[in-house]
């Protein structure tokens, strides 16, 4: 048992797909995190920016 399952008296099942859902949110505002920062360098739609 994991620590949701010994808090919050989650079964074993939940909390797997819980933490799946976690890990996949993380690896998309990974993606578009990188996009927004590197959004200057390569001129991507991100970049709230005004060109002079």
């Amino acid at each position: 048992m994991g620590l949701l399952s010994d808090l919050f008296d989650v079964d074993p099942e939940t909390e797997k797909d819980i933490k799946d859902v976690i890990k996949a949110i993380t690896v998309i505002a990974l993606v578009v995190g990188g996009a927004g920062a590197s959004g200057g360098s390569l001129d991507l739609p991100f970049n709230d920016e005004e060109d002079d």
